[in-house]
């Protein structure tokens, strides 16, 4: 038969328990919201240029350790200072931060902790916008002398956001080259000379690898003048176009050059285009011509 006692005792035991779990977990809640604040204060505080909060929240010996978003690393306090002579330049100048996605983790000892997260730090330099867009941002700390330090950080970017912005950012640059690429390729496959001749430089030259029926390779070369003859002529018409029509991207662009690939139904070309004052023309068109798809 049990007692009453023996009852009261388990009762009053787990009372604890469950009084000892709930204090734990709220620990656990308020260490995290500490680490929070030092991860958020490390980038936080380039905001009034509050150098002592920031060394405040890193170790200050070999042990501090960061992967940057380039091939560059950061090894050492003595290392990290380095970069107080950029961030406290009076060009230097923090405008925004954004901080998502943010996971902290505590050891059982509590003694370490991780985070990782989603950053945005904007700044300028010289009133040039400068910084870091959907940075993937992880780091590790410790709890020294009942403080949490940051000892360890690593900054990336996901490479296929990092190409898909790279290409999209040159096709916006070169719009205007674009469009001029295109109307080569479009007059060029409709036959229609006017237009292609719109666009071409007064020294445009195309050049295109023939193969000849022995296996032997020559250069085949048109002048401006041929060209548009033998586009008038119809000789470089392609029935039917190419579903889609032409695709135009650019490789590379400056200031007043630019080259651009051109996919269409009967050729690939590389075209070289440089911006006059009347603006972008092609100067020259390396081509790999597609006969089968010719009329």
């Amino acid at each position: 038969m049990i007692r009453v006692s023996t009852i009261i005792l388990a009762a009053g035991g787990l009372l604890l328990f469950c009084v000892s779990a709930a204090a734990t977990g709220k620990n656990a809640e308020n260490e995290k919201a500490v680490i929070e604040k030092v991860v958020r204060d490390s980038i936080g505080w380039a905001q009034t240029k509050d150098r002592p909060l920031l060394e405040s929240l890193m170790v200050h010996d070999e042990g501090l350790f960061i992967f940057n978003p380039d091939s560059e690393v950061t090894s050492g306090w003595e290392s990290f200072k380095k970069g107080f002579d950029f961030w406290m330049d009076p060009r230097f100048k923090a405008t925004s931060m954004d901080i998502r996605d943010m996971r902290i983790s505590v050891s059982p000892s509590g003694e370490t902790a991780w985070w990782s997260c989603v950053l945005d730090d904007l700044c300028e330099w010289e009133g040039r916008p400068v910084g870091w867009k959907n940075t993937r941002w992880t780091g590790v700390l410790q709890k020294r002398e009942g403080k949490w330090v940051i000892v360890q950080m690593h900054f990336s970017f996901a490479s296929d956001k990092v190409l898909t912005e790279a290409r999209e950012k040159l096709q916006a640059e070169g719009a205007e080259a674009l469009k001029a690429a295109q109307d080569y390729a479009e007059g060029r496959d409709e036959g229609n000379a006017a237009k292609v001749e719109r666009v071409l430089h007064k020294d445009f030259i195309r050049r295109v690898l023939v193969l000849t029926p022995a296996g032997g390779e020559t250069i085949g070369s048109q002048d401006r003048d041929r060209f548009l003859k033998e586009i008038r002529g119809g000789s470089g018409k392609t029935v039917p176009m190419k579903e889609g029509g032409v695709k135009a991207t650019v490789r590379d662009i400056a200031k007043t050059t630019a080259v651009i690939r051109v996919d269409s139904a009967g050729h690939v070309e590389y075209l070289d285009l440089i911006k006059l004052r009347e603006g972008w023309r092609v100067i020259s068109a390396l081509a790999e011509d597609l006969p089968d798809q010719k009329k």
